[in-house]
């Protein structure tokens, strides 16, 4: 009984996308062509899709053509899939055709209803070219994928001597996208090595590769008769699995053959496949004719790649099959690293960080192996009480780094590498977990801007740490210490390279730690991400610095129209606790004190914020604020004050409540009669027609996780703020 073939690019396929054509929106019941697909499986295909039920009535045939020459004609309309649509392929196209124009013509009720032509290269540049397809890292793959499709048909257009343009001549920035690192190949057999048979009727002659049309495995064997002869060829698991019964003779010989085995995709290049002839198909009287023959294309393109007497276009031709192969490979089951590089196509391994703080271990990071040129070994080894159970050591060192500069490559191309591409712009610190003996170790960051044309790294970090372990083994020791190497500014989306040399073979490393160091400007914006600060109460309280708020600049919308300067700025004052205070340089009592704020009396324009302060709650509770102040205007005329008021926002992002008072600078029921700081707490409202307190506590129930958002205005030029103090205790009183 015959075994199905099992083609995991027939599920791959499907992934690709289907580019709609213009007009096709809307209108899936004329009988037209509304998109096409590519499909890559042992041959390259393109297929045309329509709408099942808007071609079924009168549908005669789908033909295909190249240039004026009828190559195909599918006259079957095949089952809809579940979005009712239907695809008609024009198949087996090689590599060289990747330019070519395939036309297809829709006939319906004997006429052609619809053509539409394209080439396999304008669906690859459609693609590429769609921006919505440089987001996730699969369709980073996806389009990698295709650059190397390109070039592998340009090259066998160059092998073939083609005269037609090249398919990847107009890729242009697109051309970088393509698989750069090194090609890994390996030579996965020895036909002669799996006898075991002692007089076998067929004898393997040899095997190689037809790239004439597609990836094609040929092998020339001789046989006597090849009457009822089957060849059984099949891999590992059987996902490939297939029997072949026709045979070519080769041309001036009596009793050589070849047999063709075209049924691997690109993603299994470097399957190696057996090759059994037998005396019949897989049946129970059927026997053993040969030895079992291993063979794989990559074999093929090992002994092009190290061999003499082969051709440069060749040698071009098998190094693009297999790149276009591994990026398959590499798209559809994502990469797998092996020390920070992936096993097919070698890519090195990119952290990309989506929030501010990232862990990497240290095994995964690219290790540089041991040349000549670096004279360094780093090694993976388990220990017990590293984090994921292994580290990298350190066994030979730098002996002479240069301590000062700016370094190409070459100087230091690094010995183990951190390659990073941050979320948001700004200041980065890096921290390396690491273990070393009593003699210590130095460690030496470098950073590169990958993406730039000129690769130079910056010395950053050059530390002594010790731990203070005696063992000349590092298996028993628990003593990681937390080295920060340094502080780098880093551009969002850029792809920047952290390499740690040492200068001591006494060094281990279990883990990097970058996380985006955020640094705030007066307005409490952080200078690099733009993010406004937030902060967080522990165990139910919170002190801030005044003079870290969003402050409102001049010109803004939370600036009272006719003031050209900034409403609040932050004043150097040696009595504030940071030497800093948050000062209000504007008297705003035209705004009237409101115990019920109505938006609607008010054009829907909320109360106006000189300063800004946003809370997260840690724990659910009702929280007391306090306000550290002064008043430096000792003007018996003026009534020093602060407008407050605090928003809720609740878990769905709507604000819950807002609270507007005006809150009295008062001392023990008086007015302040020096410039000196003192704690008031938010909590008592005003009453519109005089300045008595009404006596009423205010607390604020906050919930665990939510952020809250504090407000303040100047009432009255001269009032300071030093500090905020926020607590869910009743009785803890700042002093």
């Amino acid at each position: 009984m015959k075994k199905k073939i099992l083609s995991l690019l027939l599920v791959m396929a499907m992934l690709l996308s289907i580019v709609p054509m213009a007009g096709a929106a809307g209108e899936v019941a004329e009988p037209k062509f509304t998109g096409y697909n590519l499909y890559l499986q042992n041959d390259i295909s393109i297929s045309f899709i329509a709408n099942r039920a808007a071609i079924e009535e009168g549908f005669e045939k789908v033909e295909f053509y190249m240039g004026e020459e009828l190559v195909q004609t599918r006259n079957t309309l095949p089952e809809a899939d579940e979005d009712g649509n239907v695809a008609f392929r024009c198949t087996k196209l090689t590599p060289a055709q990747m330019g070519e124009t395939v036309t297809a013509m829709l006939y319906i009720g004997g006429e052609v209803k619809h053509e539409f032509s394209t080439s396999i290269k304008d669906y690859c540049m459609t693609i590429l070219r769609n921006e919505s397809n440089k987001e996730a890292w699969k369709n980073a793959e996806l389009r990698t994928m295709l650059v190397d499709l390109l070039n592998y048909g340009a090259a066998t257009q160059t092998f073939a001597e083609a005269t037609t343009p090249l398919v990847n001549a107009d890729l242009g920035e697109y051309a970088a996208l393509a698989t750069t690192g090194n090609l890994s190949l390996e030579n996965a057999c020895d036909v002669f090595e799996y006898a075991d048979l002692t007089a076998p009727t067929v004898t393997w002659y040899g095997v190689g590769l037809n790239l004439k049309d597609s990836v094609t495995l040929r092998y020339e064997f001789v046989a006597e008769s090849v009457e009822g002869l089957a060849i059984h060829f099949f891999n590992d698991g059987y996902t490939l699995d297939a029997w072949v019964a026709d045979f070519e003779k080769v041309e001036g010989t009596e009793d050589h053959y070849y047999a063709y085995f075209g049924m691997l995709n690109p993603a299994q290049l470097s399957e190696t496949i057996s090759a059994v002839a037998y005396s019949a198909y897989d049946t129970e009287d059927s026997k053993k004719e040969s030895h079992k023959l291993l063979y794989s294309a990559e074999s093929y393109a090992y002994a092009v790649a190290n061999g003499t007497g082969y051709s440069a276009e060749l040698k071009a031709l098998t190094d693009a099959m297999m790149r276009y192969g591994n990026a398959v490979r590499c798209w559809h089951n994502g990469h797998v690293y092996v020390y920070g590089r992936c096993e097919s196509c070698d890519k090195e391994k990119i952290f990309a960080m989506t929030t501010d703080t990232i862990t990497i271990q240290a095994e995964d990071a690219v290790l540089s192996p041991y040349t000549a040129e670096n004279n360094r070994t780093l090694y993976v080894s388990a220990h017990e009480f590293a984090t994921g159970g292994k580290m990298i050591n350190v066994a030979n060192c730098y002996s002479g780094i240069t301590y000062n500069g700016v370094f190409t490559a070459a100087d230091h191309p690094g010995e183990t590498i951190v390659y990073v591409t941050p979320k948001v712009s700004g200041a980065y610190s890096v921290t390396a977990k690491t273990l070393t003996k009593a003699t210590g170790g130095i460690g030496y960051l470098l950073e590169d801007d990958t993406t730039t044309a000129a690769s130079t790294y910056t010395r950053y970090g050059w530390s002594q740490v010790s731990s203070g372990t005696t063992s000349s083994s590092y298996s028993n020791s628990t003593d990681f210490i937390d080295w920060e190497i340094g502080t780098v500014s880093w551009t969002a989306g850029k792809t920047y390279a952290i390499r740690i040399l040492s200068a001591s073979s006494n060094m281990a490393i279990d883990e990097f730690v970058i996380s985006h160091a955020h640094t705030y400007d007066a307005n409490g914006k952080c200078t690099g991400c733009g993010e406004a600060k937030t902060f967080k109460t522990q165990n139910g309280s919170v002190t801030i610095e005044a003079e870290e708020g969003i402050l409102a600049a001049a010109g803004t919308e939370n600036v009272i129209a006719g003031y050209t300067d900034a409403p609040a700025t932050v004043k150097s004052n040696t009595a504030a606790s940071a030497g800093l205070a948050l000062r209000f340089n504007k008297n705003h009592s035209g705004w009237n004190i409101l115990r019920d704020w109505d938006p609607a009396a008010h054009d829907g324009k909320e109360p106006i914020a000189h300063a800004t302060f946003k809370v997260t709650a840690d724990a659910t509770a009702d929280y007391y604020i306090w306000l550290k102040v002064c008043d430096d205007d000792l003007n018996a005329s003026h009534t020093p004050a602060v407008y407050c008021w605090i928003d809720g926002v609740n878990a769905e992002g709507e604000a819950t409540d807002t609270y507007y008072w005006r809150q009295p600078l008062k001392k023990d029921d008086t007015y302040p009669t020096d410039k000196s700081f003192y704690w008031v707490r938010v909590y008592q409202e005003f009453y519109q027609d005089n300045y008595t307190q009404n006596g009423a506590d205010k607390v604020y129930h906050w919930e665990a996780g939510e952020t809250y958002t504090l407000r303040f205005r100047g009432r009255a030029a001269g009032v300071q703020i030093d500090q905020i103090y926020i607590t869910n205790s009743a009785t803890d009183i700042p002093s």
